[in-house]
């Protein structure tokens, strides 16, 4: 892999996200100095995907030199390797200490800043099921960027040429509930398509058949999203004010999947007052499909 005179990265943590990460920076043409994980087997697959030029389990051997770090252990991690690097002299005055949680800021990484270590955290807005989609996603994503004025105008410069992506700046103080978004939107996302092949297998479907029903559909939804923004791409029987439908999802999912049905309510309260926001929706619909919801079970 042919590299440039860009500054040198080490990488601690070769889970999906470190290794991802590592791979992408060294096809921008920064090095990668040295990979730790604790699995040296993880270690040794990102070295040799990204030509590290060493591999450890101990994150202190790898910071040594480098220009930057990234941390891309677990979240409950970052603060106790971030401590026992800076206790054994890992930290230099400069460097570039970043982290990659989309919940915790910069502030956990404390240790390294008594060092003189500029720090921020970087988090890519995507989901990371394995190294290579996180790969194919990252291109034109976004990146949740918080952290010490030089780090911040460091990353600006790095996101967008190592992984076309695109920076939003946080405030530490509220990275929890951006990180909560991407959770609905993601986690969450995974467990509306659980919770419609769980009805769909209770119509005859094998759950590898499901799946595939469901894939169309969920792209369509994007794509509306993407084209036609929030509200207006809001469709369904809610939408339409269709009483008679929902009462009768109600009883139906009540009677096979009760879980299912406690979501179903749930989530159609949000839609409500999503289509009350799109307009149309008259006000004695509205009052009707809300008191479906509202309803005590049986």
């Amino acid at each position: 892999m042919k590299h440039t005179k860009k500054f040198t990265i080490a990488v601690v943590g070769a889970g999906r996200v470190g290794t991802a990460m590592a791979v992408m920076l060294a096809k921008a043409g920064y090095r990668i100095s040295g990979v730790a994980s604790r699995n040296r087997d993880d270690a040794e697959q990102c070295a040799r995907l990204t030509d590290a030029d060493m591999i450890s389990t101990n994150p202190v051997d790898v910071a040594v030199g480098a220009k930057m770090i990234l941390l891309t252990v677990p979240d409950e991690q970052i603060g106790s390797v971030c401590q026992i690097v800076a206790s054994n002299n890992g930290f230099r005055r400069g460097q570039l200490i970043v982290h990659a949680s989309g919940a915790l800021g910069s502030r956990v990484l404390a240790p390294a800043a008594k060092k003189g270590c500029h720090v921020a955290s970087m988090h890519p807005f995507q989901s990371f099921a394995t190294p290579e989609q996180a790969m194919q996603n990252l291109p034109g994503s976004y990146f949740g960027l918080e952290g010490s004025k030089d780090a911040v105008a460091l990353l600006e410069k790095l996101i967008p040429e190592a992984f076309g992506g695109k920076v939003i700046l946080l405030d530490e103080r509220t990275k929890p509930v951006y990180h909560a978004a991407a959770c609905i939107a993601s986690s969450f996302l995974v467990v509306l398509a659980q919770s419609a092949v769980e009805l769909l297998i209770q119509i005859g479907l094998e759950k590898e058949e499901a799946v595939r029903v469901l894939i169309p559909l969920l792209r369509g939804t994007v794509a509306n999203v993407d084209l036609l923004g929030l509200p207006k791409s809001l469709t369904g029987p809610i939408e339409r004010g269709d009483v008679l439908t929902i009462r009768e999802h109600l009883q139906s999912v009540e009677a096979r999947r009760p879980r299912v049905a406690s979501l179903y309510r749930e989530l159609g309260l949000k839609a409500l007052d999503i289509a009350v926001e799109k307009g149309g929706l008259p006000r004695d619909k509205v009052l009707e499909i809300r008191g479906l919801f509202e309803r005590p079970q049986k």
